[in-house]
């Protein structure tokens, strides 16, 4: 994580969020431990308090070096936090909230996750039984599902169902036990090779080449069989862009 060498074990001399109680008398506390569950980015802080902060679809974490002029509305920063060696800014961020690490067990949303795609030891196997018993009735909403397991958003979830040739729409009950198998073991090789500081590559087809199998790419060719990359919004909870390939993701029921 790149803000470890930034954060971790300094000194906080400064600190501010469009939602002040946050960061209210943080200045001389320092940042004991920094993690990341998933989506979710923890910093765990001398005073005995947690902060949290999921980025959402819109949030950014940027680094910027002592001295440099950080031009962004106020409106715009979820949380500032300024170190000696420099700046910590994430922005647009929908959630930043602040609360006793002793409760971090009991949390609301943190007990709520599944196994961290990226956590050590994680288990494909055991993501697979619990995708089996999603609530969810299609294999791309029980991607997305952070009880499930925790880290997979909206490109991953379009780009793993592309690369093991699953549906979107199918149903849950009908995808295999080696199927959601897979689906979660490649998202955790793809995931971790994204860690790195180079840009993100999805498909795996190296540099030079596109981004991503599908998504982003709706009517244009598809890069395993030429046909037209099709889109259609998902999900009743919180709907997403959808991307597949009709001829690769041959199985499951569509909804025109």
């Amino acid at each position: 994580m790149r803000l470890r060498p930034l954060l971790l074990g300094q000194v906080l001399v400064g600190a501010a969020s469009r939602w002040p109680r946050v960061v209210r008398a943080l200045i001389d506390v320092h940042v004991d431990a920094i993690e990341a569950v998933g989506k979710h980015l923890l910093m765990d802080l001398s005073d005995g308090t947690t902060l949290r902060v999921h980025l959402g679809m819109k949030g950014r974490w940027r680094q910027v070096p002592p001295g440099e002029p950080i031009r962004v509305s106020m409106g715009d920063v979820s949380l500032r936090l300024d170190t000696a060696g420099g700046t910590a800014l994430c922005t647009r961020a929908p959630t930043v909230e602040r609360f006793r690490t002793r409760e971090k067990a009991t949390h609301r949303v943190l007990r709520r996750l599944g196994p961290d795609v990226l956590g050590e030891g994680f288990d494909p196997a055991v993501a697979a039984v619990r995708a089996a018993r999603s609530r969810w009735p299609t294999a791309a909403e029980v991607l997305l599902d952070q009880g499930v397991a925790c880290g997979i958003g909206n490109v991953y979830k379009s780009e793993l169902l592309f690369v093991l040739r699953t549906h979107p729409f199918a149903p849950t009950d009908s995808v295999a036990h080696d199927t959601w198998e897979g689906l979660y073991a490649k998202a955790a090789t793809l995931m971790r090779a994204n860690l790195r500081p180079a840009p993100r590559n999805t498909t795996g087809l190296g540099p030079g080449r596109p981004l991503h199998w599908v998504y982003g790419r709706r009517g244009r060719p598809c890069l395993r069989c030429g046909s037209r990359v099709q889109s259609k919004m998902q999900g009743s909870d919180l709907p997403r862009v959808t991307y597949w390939c009709a001829r690769c993701q041959h199985s499951g029921t569509v909804h025109d």
